[in-house]
């Protein structure tokens, strides 16, 4: 009896693996993938169910639950570490605007030099007309200097 427990905590931990990284790989859009990850684990699925049968007792049970919770959590760091390898970094948009007039010409020169995309359009802040900028970081570096370009310079919103 104790072998089956130990085939139906293998199987279900194999299941739960495969479940939780066909569901990461849908939503990163590994659509072939989840579609390959998907026919095997219905595969031992059934080897679950009839092996639980087979036992006829609810440590089954528990050993399937035991199995699913290792199974989720060493499935999604495993997911999570291989494809940070692979992940661009995100694009961010902030919204600045300038307090004065002279730090919109400072911030929108300082973006212009360091090749940032900036879209910019004229705003007020405190009734006073200042170049207000839609700025678009690619990376966590540029999105760092934006926040410190804008520091006691200017209102920075992410969006």
């Amino acid at each position: 009896m104790n072998k089956l427990y130990i085939l139906i905590f293998i199987l279900k931990l194999l299941d739960c693996l495969l479940t939780t990284t066909k569901t990461k790989a849908l939503i990163y859009g590994y659509d072939k993938l989840a579609g390959i990850l998907k026919s095997i684990a219905t595969v031992t699925n059934a080897l679950i169910l009839m092996n639980v049968v087979i036992s006829k007792s609810y440590i089954g049970i528990v050993i399937m639950g035991v199995a699913e919770f290792l199974g989720t959590i060493i499935a999604t760091q495993l997911f999570n570490k291989v494809n940070s390898r692979y992940k661009q970094d995100e694009t961010w948009t902030y919204f600045v605007v300038p307090k004065t007039r002279e730090y919109s010409k400072i911030i929108a020169d300082t973006l212009k030099e360091y090749n940032i995309k900036t879209f910019t359009l004229e705003g007020y802040n405190n009734k006073q007309s200042v170049l207000s900028s839609i700025v678009y970081a690619k990376t966590k570096e540029e999105s760092v200097f934006i926040k410190e370009l804008c520091y006691k310079k200017a209102y920075c919103q992410k969006l």
